[in-house]
């Protein structure tokens, strides 16, 4: 499969193996891959997400779940 160069530059960003050097989701959703035909009004549904956490990501905060963990929470109950 063949991606863009936008796409593997942003891929490249994420899966670095030092977190503290990986890609922060506000750095993903302003990337220009992610931004490209991106519905009007997503980009500030995806603000608010950054600054409200859905329910289902506060809950595995407070079990003690973090990153990926909320995720697979927040597509169960979606």
């Amino acid at each position: 499969m063949r991606a863009s160069a936008e796409c593997r530059d942003l891929l490249g960003r994420i899966l670095v193996a030092d977190p503290a050097a990986r890609l922060s989701l506000a750095g993903i959703q302003a990337h220009a891959w992610f931004c490209a035909a991106l519905p009007e009004g997503c980009q500030d549904m995806n603000a608010r997400l950054l600054e409200e956490p859905p329910e289902a990501e506060l809950q595995a905060r407070r079990r003690g779940c973090a990153g990926v963990a909320w995720l697979a929470v927040r597509r169960v109950s979606a």
